[in-house]
């Protein structure tokens, strides 16, 4: 029975733990451990609480809801809604909904790609947010290392043998 629930439950605790880290202006663990700070993007001060709000929200629920929505809009295009249209364009938009479903997922792998190649917005929501990290303590002067570098290469790699397994 809570296994259903599972994915509710763990951006639940997500939310609960950002909501008491970062939308109160501290640090996260992993955020201290490595000496850095989010900032806003002028660089020059941290982030607004509402641009952090947006943020934590997309980061621990975006993936959740938009799933959650595109779940939604087929089971109404396959139900009344869908008697309602041609069937050619229900077609359509059950294609489309399985296209951005799956579209969804290669945008999340391509953002850590771009993370690993240069070193900025880890998560889609701070990319979204423009939220960014700068360093309080040294402990690497070059943000992209040559590992990350390679990494980034792979993860591309991955991305696009995948994707080209789905369009074939």
């Amino acid at each position: 029975m809570w296994i259903k629930w599972k994915r509710v439950i763990d951006s639940s605790s997500h939310f609960l733990y950002y909501g008491l880290t970062t939308l109160s202006n501290l640090q996260t663990l992993g955020e201290e451990y490595t000496g850095i700070i989010q900032i806003n993007q002028s660089r020059t001060d941290l982030p607004t609480l509402s641009r952090r709000c947006i943020a934590v929200f997309f980061h621990t629920f975006g993936s959740l809801l938009t799933r959650w929505i595109l779940k939604r809009v087929a089971i109404a295009l396959n139900g009344e809604i869908g008697t309602r249209l041609r069937p050619d364009a229900k077609r359509k938009l059950l294609s489309c909904l399985s296209f951005v479903s799956t579209t969804l997922e290669y945008v999340e792998k391509l953002n850590v790609s771009l993370f690993y190649l240069h070193g900025v917005f880890y998560h889609l929501s701070k990319r979204l947010t423009w939220i960014k990290f700068a360093k309080i303590r040294a402990w690497n002067e070059n943000p992209t290392r040559p590992e990350f570098r390679i990494l980034s290469y792979i993860t591309l790699a991955n991305l696009t043998l995948s994707a080209s397994y789905t369009l074939w």
